[in-house]
C-alpha cells in the first residue's frame, strides 16, 4: 500500500510539474486583439512546431520560464497597435537563445517591423554586439555603425567576391551564361555561370576550375541545382552542361579537389544526390548524418533517429586516395553543412584524405520540409501573416550523434579571415592555404 501510494505522488507532481512541459493538442491556435494573445499564440506554436527542444537552454531556464517571465510583460502593453517597439523588443528577447541556426521570426506592426534571424544574433554577439544594437539592428534602425558585422565572414566573404579574387567580376542584377575563360587567377581554364531572376532578385553563381598542377576549384552560392530541374526554364541547360563538365573533371582523376562551401547558404538537400556520387567508389553508400523528425505535438514527442545516406551511381568510380579540401565560414549553413559532414563521413569512415579548412560554420543543420500535418512541426504563421516563424521541420546531426545545432562545425585547421586582404588586396587568405594543404601532399 505504500509502495502504491508513493507511485501515485510521483504521477501527481509529474502532471503538475509539466503544466506546459509536455502540453496536450491545442486544437486551432489563434491570436486575439492583444499582444499577450499574440504572444500566447506564438509560445503554443513554438511548442508544437519547434523540434530542437532537446538542445534548448534559455537565461529564463525553459521555455516554461519564458511564458512565466514575458507572458505578464505582454499583458501590460494591451492591444496591438499600442506600444509597438515595446511588443517587438519583447518578442526579441523572448527568442534570441533559440538554438536553431536556420531559426527567422518577423513580426508586423503599424510602423514598421521586428526580423530576428538566429544566424545574425549569434554572429553579432560574438562579435561583441549588445543585445540593445542588436534589435536596433532587427528593426532596420540605420543610425548604428554594424560595419564590423558587415565586414565579417558570414557577410563579405561568399562565391561571388571570391570569386573577383581570381580576377572574374560577376554583376549584382544581371545573368551570365556559362563561360570557360583561361589564366585568372591560379587557374588554367575556369568555368561559371550565374543565373538571376528580377522578379526575386535571387540567383546562384557556380564555378569549377583547374590549378596548372592538376588541382580542381568547385565553388558555389547554394543549393539551387535541382529547381532547374524541377522547372525547366532558360537556365536549364547551362546548369546541365555545368553538371555535366564538372562530372568529367572529377571522373578525370584531378591531383587534388578543393571544396568551397564559403557563404554557401543551403538549398535543395536533393541536390547532395546529384552532386556528391561523383565522390563515391563504385557500389557504396555512404552514410554521414542521423535524422529525426517530432511525431506529436509535444515537445518532446520524437522519432526514431534514421540515417542520411549518398548512394553511388553507375557512373561513381572515384581514386579516395586524392586529397580532398572542404573550405568552410560562418556564411556556411544547411546543405553546405550535409556537405561538409559528407566529407568529414568520408574521412573518418570510409578512409579518404580530407581537410575541412577556414572557419567554423554556422550551426544550422535543419531539412526546411514543412507540412504540419505530415512532419508536426516546421514553419507557420499566425494572425494572418502578422506573426511568421521559419524553423525546420527535421533535425539533422553529424553520425557521432552529437548536435552541432546553433554551433557549427570547426575547421581542421582554422585560418582567419582578413577582410582587407580578401576584399582589397584580393589576397583569399583561407584558399591559398587550402591549396598549400593540398599541394604538401602531392
Amino acid at each position: 500500500m505504500r509502495k502504491l501510494f508513493f507511485i501515485l505522488f510521483l504521477v501527481v507532481i509529474l502532471l503538475f510539474s509539466s503544466r506546459r512541459a509536455v502540453p496536450h493538442s491545442y486544437g486551432e491556435i489563434t491570436a486575439g486583439d492583444t499582444w499577450s494573445s499574440l504572444f500566447d499564440a506564438y509560445w503554443k506554436k513554438m511548442n508544437t512546431n519547434y523540434i530542437f527542444w532537446d538542445v534548448y537552454d534559455s537565461e529564463y531556464g525553459s521555455w516554461d520560464g519564458i511564458y512565466d517571465y514575458f507572458m505578464p510583460r505582454f499583458e501590460g502593453l494591451g492591444k496591438i497597435g499600442e506600444n509597438e517597439e515595446e511588443a517587438l523588443r519583447l518578442f526579441f528577447d523572448a527568442s534570441k537563445g533559440l538554438d536553431d541556426g536556420h531559426y527567422a521570426l518577423t513580426v508586423f506592426a503599424k510602423e514598421g517591423f521586428l526580423y530576428m534571424s538566429s544566424a545574425t544574433y549569434k554572429v553579432m554577439k560574438d562579435l561583441g554586439y549588445s543585445d540593445d544594437e542588436i534589435f536596433r539592428y532587427s528593426i532596420y534602425d540605420t543610425t548604428l555603425d554594424y560595419r564590423k558585422f558587415e565586414e565579417c565572414d558570414f557577410n563579405a566573404e561568399n562565391i561571388k567576391n571570391t570569386f573577383s579574387a581570381f580576377g572574374i567580376e560577376l554583376p549584382e542584377d544581371a545573368a551570365v551564361p556559362l563561360t570557360t575563360v583561361s589564366g585568372r587567377g591560379p587557374f588554367t581554364a575556369f568555368t561559371y555561370f550565374r543565373t538571376y531572376d528580377p522578379e526575386t532578385m535571387k540567383g546562384m553563381t557556380a564555378g569549377y576550375g583547374i590549378t596548372d598542377d592538376g588541382i580542381l576549384y568547385l565553388g558555389f552560392s547554394g543549393f539551387d541545382f535541382y529547381s532547374y530541374f524541377e522547372t525547366r526554364n532558360e537556365f536549364t541547360e547551362d546548369v546541365t552542361s555545368f553538371l555535366s563538365g564538372l562530372s568529367k573533371a572529377i571522373d578525370d582523376n584531378p591531383e587534388g579537389i578543393i571544396i568551397d562551401m564559403r557563404g554557401n547558404g543551403g538549398g535543395y538537400i536533393v541536390d547532395l544526390d546529384i552532386l556528391l556520387p561523383d565522390f563515391l567508389e563504385k557500389g557504396v553508400t555512404a552514410e554521414f548524418a542521423i535524422s529525426r523528425r517530432k511525431l506529436g505535438d509535444n515537445r518532446l514527442d520524437y522519432g526514431p533517429w534514421l540515417p542520411l545516406c549518398v548512394y553511388s551511381n553507375e557512373r561513381s568510380s572515384f581514386d579516395k586516395s586524392i586529397p580532398i579540401a572542404v573550405l568552410t565560414n560562418k556564411g556556411s549553413v544547411s546543405a553546405a553543412e550535409m556537405t561538409t559532414f559528407f566529407f568529414k563521413a568520408l574521412h573518418d569512415e570510409y578512409g579518404y584524405d580530407v581537410t575541412v579548412v577556414g572557419g567554423a560554420t554556422l550551426g544550422g543543420h535543419g531539412s526546411l520540409v514543412s507540412n504540419e500535418n505530415e512532419l508536426n512541426g516546421g514553419s507557420f504563421n499566425l494572425s494572418s501573416h502578422m506573426v511568421s516563424s521559419y524553423t525546420p521541420s527535421t533535425e539533422i546531426r553529424y553520425i557521432d550523434g552529437i548536435s552541432r545545432e546553433g554551433k557549427g562545425i570547426e575547421p581542421d585547421v582554422p585560418v582567419p579571415f582578413d577582410y582587407d586582404e580578401y576584399i582589397n588586396r584580393k589576397n583569399d587568405i583561407r584558399f591559398n592555404m587550402a591549396l598549400k594543404i593540398i599541394r604538401e601532399k602531392l
